[in-house]
């Protein structure tokens, strides 16, 4: 339960992911097999569709370019740069969120924003000297 309790971020994030994969991998297989059937063609499974270059033209950005097949485009040079591109900016984003939060202005107006505090930093009200 405490590995929940610590995870669930993480958790909600992952299975979100999962969604999303499966919704779009659903959705491209139905656009997969409309233009099969437009073109004269049957039908394809979800099995047989993972198998397609098409498959992996969804969920990789191939920039216009035919799918190379699975063990080209995943030791590809390309490959390797674009993950590097996509951990370099989620690393940077986190560290300058991160420093943010350990600024103690902004831990202050966040405080603030919340109800928890008072802008003036005294803890209190002011009030108005008579």
């Amino acid at each position: 339960m405490k590995i929940q309790r610590d995870n669930v971020l993480t958790i909600v994030l992952l299975l979100a992911t999962a969604a999303t994969l499966l919704g779009m991998l659903l959705t491209e297989l139905s656009e997969y097999n409309n233009e099969l059937e437009e073109h004269g063609g049957g039908t394809s499974s979800f099995g047989e569709y993972i198998t397609t270059g098409h498959f992996l033209s969804a969920l990789f950005v191939m920039h216009g370019q035919p799918a190379p097949p699975y063990s080209g485009h995943l030791l590809s040079a390309q490959m390797g740069f674009e993950s590097f591109q996509n951990w370099q900016s989620e690393f940077l984003s986190t560290t300058v969120v991160r420093g943010s939060l350990d600024c103690p202005e902004v831990s202050r107006i966040a405080r603030v924003q919340a109800g928890l505090g008072s802008p003036f930093g005294d803890g209190g009200v002011r009030t108005a000297n008579v």
